[in-house]
This record gives structure tokens, sequence and C-alpha cells, in this order.
């Protein structure tokens, strides 16, 4: 009696089968968690923004962020431009508006491209004020349901919320 080995023909080509279905559904996911580590950087690198908005606050309020704001905007956009970041500007109230990079080639999508995230600082649930206390900052891209859940007011950005860092969504 002959002893079968091996796999036979129909046995492999359901297990490329299944190979091929997990593959399409593994790489679009992969291209936007891919998407969402990088522009999760930009956060990290709003930092000194951040820190530059909440020390003006505290050392003399709102009139202290407004000076700030007016000296951070007027560097050059070259001093805060990453590979990930082409500008980042501060408004008034602290606001921070962090614009995406518009170089393709740093394999971000198309779609991402030149496009906002806003860090919105408060306090108690509202925009910086006369108010003292600590502050909480609040990420938005084109959504600020995380901001929502979390009591906070923000400012919204342009970044589809698919590719925003799951704070910011």
């Amino acid at each position: 009696m002959k002893k079968n080995q091996g796999f036979t023909l129909i046995e492999l080509m359901i297990v490329v089968a299944i190979i091929g279905v997990l593959a399409a559904i593994a790489i679009p996911a992969y291209q936007y968690h891919s998407a969402r580590a990088k522009i999760s950087e930009v956060l990290t690198q709003a930092s000194p923004a951040k820190i530059l908005v909440s020390e003006a606050f505290m050392t003399n309020g709102i009139s202290s962020v407004v000076a700030a704001a007016t000296e951070y905007n007027a560097r050059a956009a070259t001093e805060k431009k990453t590979q990930y970041v082409s500008d980042m500007q501060i408004g008034n109230d602290g606001v921070i508006t962090v614009t995406l990079t518009t170089n393709g080639s740093v394999g971000l999508p198309s779609d991402v491209l030149g496009k906002t995230l806003v860090l919105t600082p408060n306090i108690g649930g509202a925009k910086l004020t006369t108010t003292i206390g600590s502050i909480d900052w609040a990420c938005a891209s084109a959504s600020a349901n995380n901001a929502a859940a979390k009591s906070l007011v923000a400012d919204l950005g342009t970044l589809a919320a698919q590719y925003a860092p799951s704070e910011c969504r």
C-alpha cells in the first residue's frame, strides 16, 4: 500500500486564498496605523509650544499668553518646521494650530498633507480666561469627540479623524 505524503493542490489553494483575504484586510489597516503613528509625533513636537502657553498663563494670565503668542508667531517657520510639521501658530487665546507638512515624500497619505490639528488649553472645561487653575489640553482633528467626552472645549482642525491619534478624535 502506497502512503500519501504532502498537500493536495486544493488544500494549497485554500491556504493561499485565506492568506490573500487576511492581507487584503491587514494592509489598509496598517496604512492607517502607520499614518497615525507619524502624526502622533506631531503632538510631541507641539510640546514646547504647550509649555510656552502654560508658563505664560501661570506667570501673568492671558496678557502674557498674548505676548508669548506674538513672539512665537514672529519666529521664522524654519524654526518650527520638522519632518511632519510645516508650521505651528499660537492664537491670542493660547490655542495652538499645528499644520502638517505638504511634503509628500515623508510617507503620509496625500489626504493628510497640509491639514491641521488644534490643541486648546482649558481651565475648568472652558478656554483660558482670567480664571486661575491648572491647564488641561484638548486635542481635536475634524472631530472633537474625545475632548467632549472629557468635558473640554476644543477648536476643530481639518485632519480627518481616521488619521488622528486617539486623543484627537
